[in-house]
């Protein structure tokens, strides 16, 4: 049977553009599943991230992906520009959390948390059931600002009063915060005949400009009435001030669909967002409104799908002094003419968005997409908005010759400085090209590469252009009484500033490897070695794993790796073990050991799991 890279069988879109910046992380962007996603259950989940990365500079080596806080990285297929991570029926109902994070080789951060839900298969003909997982874990990290960390999670699902399921998760723990958010939660799911709730930690996705996916404590409800819906939203959220203060918000949401169906959507959204007023933050209390439609057509059996966007905010930046002006609607917007962001509305603080997807027809799926968003435009509810921003964005995917062919093709056309309130306009211009050929049964190329060009007008303030070529092949063979796969990857980046000729980099990397599984004994081992050069320090890379099943029933598995780079001379060890024992209680537990010139870190981790 013809082996298929996950890779071959994804969407590849566009990457955020933006400005190249020095000790910049690189930028991730979920793919699929969209957040909050609906998967049914038995079915298999495509998880996949793009990386967008215009210094060249993300180090694959350290990329990590996580599903419902299992590590899944040695899994997954990582290249330079996309990661894919494959879950095959999966088959436990509920919210599923996936978590990636990468850095560049200087060591700065990035990390993405998305999640999809599964439907279940509950029992109809019980009037309550309870089933579940709980698990208890400990870590140990001897370079964390908490050493010792605890955790115990308790997720629960299935039916009650024989007409509404539901779904609890409770995670509690004292690990730090990055972000200053909360890092214990709680989460109920209720869902009924006429609609859904949410109650505790909740996620809402109202639009892309609006709020898509922050966390807010507090009540979620969504009833449904036939093809008329709505949305209800109260609570409070968290937003990152300094590291590693947060300024509390209070948001109040609400959103009307009075058209609901699988072949027309239309919402009519309003998002209001109060700060808290904490003088201990050193932070300007701000109070905002966001008033946007969106709609979603889908026809031709949703062979053509057309969604639009549009939005309008009112920022009053400094309500200390309270309204100035109609103090009896200030329970809606406190309107204070000095403070005011804009003070007439208009398309500066506008936020809009097209989009269509054609396909797929014949294999071959296209998407485009334009996007507005005004210097002035404000949602404190997602934080993540790019202002002063328009541009379009294309790509197309198709499958020839029988699906032995798989192309990846897009474009991308990004300014700034909408209405001339900047000293110069930046234009941001890309596109990538992608193909995977499946050659034989065993035999596999794929070959891409990314163009990525800032500029202005006379090129005298920003002129530079990020080119990032990767191919590979892989190879399954028969070797030594093994199932084996032989691979080859390279990655070469190049950044040339004419601005600033210093910042000019290049660089490269190549792997050559083999995974290999013995058919007599359940042993699977792994060897990769490679060697980096450029700009950077040459190094030598080189990798090993073992690992092996013990007992006929492979009730215990354990193994063992490293990896060692002679640039910075790293050193990173591994070894876990993972255990089924009576009880359906699965055990497991790792030990790694980090190392370098000046630093050491020893980590130990432990989970006991236990379905029901």
């Amino acid at each position: 049977m013809k082996k298929v890279f996950i890779a071959g069988i994804v969407l590849v879109t566009v990457f955020l553009p933006g400005l190249l910046f020095a000790g910049v992380a690189p930028t991730l962007e979920v793919i699929t599943p969209t957040r909050g996603e609906e998967v049914d259950f038995g079915e298999s989940v495509v998880i996949a991230v793009s990386i967008y990365d215009p210094e060249g500079d993300t180090d694959i080596q350290s990329i990590e992906i996580k599903v419902d806080n299992k590590d899944v990285t040695r899994q997954a297929n990582i290249s330079a520009l996309l990661i894919t991570y494959v879950i095959e029926e999966i088959k436990t109902p509920g919210r599923h959390r996936f978590t990636m994070s990468v850095k560049d080789k200087e060591g700065n951060p990035e990390e993405i948390t998305s999640f999809f839900t599964v439907g279940g298969e509950v029992p109809k003909d019980r009037a309550f059931t309870v089933n579940g997982t709980v698990k208890l874990g400990y870590d140990f990290d001897d370079q964390s600002s908490v050493n010792h960390v605890g955790t115990a999670e308790v997720y629960l699902y299935g039916r009650a009063f024989n007409w509404m399921d539901y779904a609890a998760d409770v995670e509690l723990t004292n690990a730090p915060s990055t972000d200053g958010q909360r890092v214990s939660t709680y989460r109920l799911d209720l869902y009924t005949p006429i609609g859904n709730a949410v109650l505790g930690d909740t996620t809402p996705s109202f639009s892309d400009y609006t709020i898509d996916g922050s966390r807010v404590f507090g009540v979620h409800l969504l009833p449904q009435f036939g093809f008329f819906g709505m949305e209800l939203l109260f609570g409070q959220s968290l937003e990152p001030v300094s590291n590693p203060a947060t300024q509390a918000q209070t948001v109040y949401g609400f959103k009307l669909k009075p058209v609901n169906t699988e072949t027309f959507q239309l919402g009519i959204n309003f998002l209001k967002v109060l700060d808290t007023d904490d003088p201990a933050i050193n932070a300007t209390a701000q109070d905002n409104i966001v008033l946007g439609a969106d709609a979603r057509f889908a026809l031709f059996e949703e062979k053509l799908l057309v969604s639009l966007e549009a939005n309008e905010s009112l920022l009053n930046t400094d309500i200390s002094a309270g309204a100035t002006v109609l103090n009896e609607l200030s329970w809606i917007f406190m309107i204070n003419p000095e403070k005011m962001v804009p003070i007439i509305p208009g398309f500066s603080n506008f936020a809009g968005k097209a989009g269509m997807k054609l396909g797929p027809f014949f294999e071959n799926t296209l998407n485009a997409e334009f996007s507005f968003v005004g210097p002035a435009y404000n949602s404190l509810a997602n934080t993540a908005i790019t202002q002063d921003r328009a541009g379009i964005k294309a790509w197309d995917t198709a499958w020839l010759f029988g699906r032995d062919l798989y192309l990846s093709l897009a474009f991308q056309y990004y300014w700034n400085n909408l209405f001339n309130t900047l000293s110069y306009t930046t234009n941001t211009l890309g596109g990538s090209g992608y193909a995977y050929i499946y050659a034989t049964d065993y035999l596999t190329f794929n070959a891409g590469v990314n163009l990525l060009t800032s500029f202005d007008e006379s090129k005298a303030n920003v002129d530079s252009t990020n080119t990032t070529v990767d191919a590979g092949v892989s190879y399954d063979l028969e070797l030594l009484e093994t199932s084996s796969t032989a691979y080859f990857n390279g990655t070469a980046s190049f950044t040339g500033d004419k601005v600033t000729p210093a910042n000019d980099l290049s660089d490269y990397s190549t792997r050559v490897g083999l995974i290999s599984y013995f058919d007599a004994i359940p042993l699977d081992t792994k060897a990769v070695v490679g060697y980096d050069f450029g700009d950077s320090p040459d190094s030598f890379y080189v990798e090993g794993k073992a690992g092996y099943w013990f007992f006929p029933e492979e009730t215990l598995y354990t193994y063992a790796q490293a990896a060692y780079a002679t640039g910075d001379q790293l050193l990173e060890t591994e070894a876990g073990a993972t255990a089924y024992i009576p009880w359906d209680v699965e055990i497991d537990a790792k030990v790694e050991y980090i190392t370098y010139p000046g630093y050491n870190n020893l980590r130990i981790s432990a989970s006991a799991t236990k379905e029901f």
